[in-house]
């Protein structure tokens, strides 16, 4: 059990009743779903999961420009064999399906890049809120790779999209940016930034996107 005062990849922060996961891994631009950070994010869920106190949760970055960026691909390149491979993907899948069915609400609230494992995550979560810029954008790029997304990606895309819509993401691997995915259903609720055209002003984005998810929870569970 990892110690929740002593997480250097997750930001645990309460308002009111509401959990603010705040990914921001250790000594790296980008948030990746790295066996570090998957060893803290499964831990800090599971408790918040089972506090009777906490009636939402919200998941956020504190990196500008990246939400969850995928999986951490030395991560896999460490593998030894096909069992470990399996069981890594069965992993990935419980602790998707447990956000999925969880009965607290839980909210994506996505500034930057939201692509594969990542993006699992967000489609696990379920409402999603996106910030309109240009450094925001979702898809399964591993493809490329010749990676399926192992974690219930694929059939929660079918959920969401129609059949042609979710086949030209996971053939193509392409990425959409926050306005189509919002046209597309991906994405509800679509948030405009402050300003996009100072760099200064993405910590103040990312501080008002967390204020409209605890907004959207708040809403959620007192209707």
């Amino acid at each position: 059990m990892t110690d929740l005062q002593q997480l250097k990849n997750i930001k645990l922060d309460y308002e009111d009743n509401i959990a603010i996961v705040q990914l921001n891994q250790e000594n790296s631009k980008v948030n990746t779903l790295s066996r570090k950070m998957m060893n803290e994010f499964v831990p800090v869920f599971n408790h918040l999961k089972k506090d009777d106190n906490i009636k939402g949760i919200i998941v956020i970055s504190a990196k500008p420009g990246s939400f969850i960026a995928g999986a951490d691909i030395n991560m896999f390149e460490s593998v030894k064999s096909r069992d470990e491979l399996y069981q890594m993907s069965r992993n990935g899948q419980e602790i998707m399906n447990q956000i999925e069915q969880s009965s607290k609400p839980i909210i994506a609230a996505i500034a930057g890049s939201c692509l594969g494992g990542g993006f699992e995550v967000a489609l696990a979560c379920h409402y999603r809120i996106g910030m309109n810029d240009k450094r925001t954008g979702f898809g399964v790029p591993e493809v490329k790779l010749g990676l399926l997304p192992g974690a219930g990606g694929t059939q929660r895309l079918l959920k969401n999209l129609s059949l042609s819509d979710a086949l030209d993401l996971i053939l193509t691997g392409k990425e959409i940016k926050a306005k189509k995915a919002k046209a597309m259903g991906l994405v509800d609720i679509l948030v405009e930034p402050i300003r996009s055209d100072v760099q200064d002003m993405e910590e103040q984005n990312i501080e008002y996107l967390r204020s409209i998810a605890i907004r959207k929870v708040k809403y959620v569970f007192n209707h």
